[in-house]
């Protein structure tokens, strides 16, 4: 087989698997309550990193069950971007 087509085959496979990782990430994701969710589920939600899911904990723990998606606006770092973000 000539280079040519080995370097075709491989950009085949590789746009293949591409494909597949994108279709992957189109899946339905996983619904976390809030309200239970720890430090690792949390960090699951889009815009949440280590430290905004131990805010979430330290504020729950602090003031008891969020009511709605919302009260994640009462904890510092949670603005209407990030609030967007994990609603959608």
């Amino acid at each position: 087989m000539s280079q040519k087509l080995v370097k075709i085959q491989a950009q085949k496979i590789l746009i293949a698997l591409l494909i597949r990782s994108l279709v992957k990430s189109q899946q339905p994701l996983e619904k976390i309550n809030i309200n239970q969710a720890d430090l690792i589920e949390l960090q699951k939600l889009t815009g949440v990193g280590q430290k905004k899911a131990q805010d979430i904990i330290d504020f729950r723990t602090k003031n008891g069950d969020f009511k709605s998606l919302e009260d994640l606006g009462k904890v510092s770092g949670f603005g209407d971007k990030t609030l967007e973000k994990i609603e959608r």
